[in-house]
């Protein structure tokens, strides 16, 4: 945890913002 690589936090980065836009995508279609 103390050695954060940039390549994991994009990845991180990436998943939430894929999961926020499917919850939103979702949402609108309800």
């Amino acid at each position: 945890m103390l050695a954060i690589k940039p390549l994991h936090l994009l990845v991180c980065l990436i998943v939430v913002v894929g999961l926020v836009a499917a919850v939103i995508v979702a949402s609108r279609r309800r």
